[in-house]
């Protein structure tokens, strides 16, 4: 099994996908921005079927780290 690094961009979807290229029941989204790629998962599951989401966001401007941190991630890569 391929473990993805971590770090990704939207111009590097294609690297992504290979690396899950095994998994095929993920479902991969891709978003320029978000406030919180948790939020999102949410939201999509309650109106899909997909069991395994993930979701890639180049800009995240209201996530949450562990035990509610502010969670800021600016556009491009890590």
């Amino acid at each position: 099994m391929t473990q993805a690094p971590t770090g990704y961009s939207l111009d590097q979807q294609s690297e992504l996908r290979e690396a899950l290229s095994d998994h095929p029941e993920w479902k991969l989204l891709f978003v320029e921005e978000t406030g919180s790629t948790q939020d999102e998962v949410r939201e999509h599951l309650t109106f899909t079927e997909a069991e395994h989401l993930c979701i890639v966001a180049d800009r995240q401007n209201a996530g949450r780290g562990r035990q509610g941190r502010p969670w800021v991630q600016p556009s491009g890569p890590d």
